[in-house]
């Protein structure tokens, strides 16, 4: 079972992630060349906040053979989307 520890810790680092694309550019120019579904996507705080959360947690669960960290994403995207 994923701790609060975790899910904060993820959501920060989720955070972290969008806003670094975002000051970049790196989200306005897939925003502008890219298909109607990844524009859309990239678009919308919440569905980004899931997408890099599930990757985040991904990357984790390959790390420690945790796969029970994949639950993360459902509790810390809206933490995410508020810290945006």
């Amino acid at each position: 079972m994923p701790t609060l520890y975790q899910i904060v810790t993820i959501a920060l680092l989720s955070a972290f992630i969008i806003q670094l694309i975002s000051k970049l550019g790196v989200r306005d120019y897939i925003i502008e060349n890219s298909g109607y579904i990844i524009s859309n996507a990239f678009s919308c705080d919440f569905c980004i906040s899931f997408w890099v959360n599930l990757c985040v947690c991904a990357i984790l669960a390959i790390i420690t053979a945790n796969f029970v960290l994949l639950f993360i994403p459902f509790l810390s995207t809206p933490i995410t989307r508020i810290l945006l």
